[in-house]
């Protein structure tokens, strides 16, 4: 039987609760544009962005000095979808579209699949990988739900809720480094794949997927989107699977219209 919440007292008995709870994850999903989709089932490979380019610039001084050699790669484990969601990621006035798949195709442990280059020509070396903060211990990579620091409060959320016994210090913030974000994040209950190089690399990494897993690809298209141009990206990223995916309009379609920066 795993940790209750209210168990939770230290960095241990944390690390313990978000691995288990992460594990109960059974889909991941991932808001992306239509552009970026088409890279990520003509290569068979995911991105990972370096810790410096990443928007949170609160979040990256807890990678103090790791900063060049940290990279992020975002989901969230949450099957509703948020406004924000569609508007934040994705250029604005492109075709946005979610992808999901099964949480445990990410469930990987060593350096194989990492390359350095989007043409999946340059490995890293497995030798190149350090523990990813203290949610990965033993390995370079960690996956795992994000906890969300409340400061105004000082204490730590997940999945809207608190842990009651825990208190946040300076070393258990920098122990959960890239798997802790502020609060105003929480919305995206987000789940992180997580690397740690040995020294600085280039801006980005590239995760090399199992070529079945696009068999269980689920593609969600924006609320706002055309049916000419819907059935047009259907067929495309379809083709470009080598099989049919799993097609779904938003829960939302012709509700909510497009939100363009400077455009009331």
């Amino acid at each position: 039987m795993g940790i209750n919440k209210k168990d939770v007292r230290d960095a241990r008995d944390l690390r313990e609760y978000i691995l288990a709870t992460t594990k109960k994850n059974e889909r991941l999903y991932h808001y992306t544009t239509y552009e970026n989709l088409l890279y990520i089932l003509r290569d068979r490979c995911l991105r990972l962005t370096r810790c410096d380019r990443m928007n949170d610039r609160a979040e990256v001084r807890n990678f103090d000095g790791e900063r060049e050699s940290a990279y992020i790669l975002s989901f969230s484990n949450n099957a509703r979808e948020y406004v924000s969601m569609w508007a934040m990621y994705g250029r604005p006035g492109g075709v946005k579209i979610r992808i999901d798949f099964p949480s445990d195709a990410l469930a990987v442990g060593d350096g194989g699949q990492l390359y350095f280059d989007a043409e999946l020509t340059r490995a890293v070396p497995e030798n190149n990988l350090c523990p990813a903060g203290c949610v990965g211990k033993d390995a370079g990579f960690s996956l795992s739900d994000v906890v969300y620091l409340d400061r105004k409060n000082n204490r730590l959320n997940h999945n809207a809720r608190p842990f009651e016994n825990l208190v946040p210090n300076p070393e258990l913030i920098r122990d959960f480094r890239g798997f802790i974000k502020f609060s105003a994040w929480e919305f995206e209950k987000e789940t992180r794949l997580c690397v740690l190089l040995d020294k600085p690399g280039p801006d980005y990494l590239y995760l090399r997927l199992n070529p079945n897993l696009v068999r269980d690809f689920g593609v969600t298209y924006n609320p706002w989107i055309g049916p000419l141009l819907r059935d047009e990206a259907e067929e495309s990223l379809d083709r470009l699977a080598g099989c049919r995916l799993h097609h779904a309009d938003s829960e939302n379609r012709g509700e909510i219209g497009e939100w363009i920066p400077g455009i009331l």
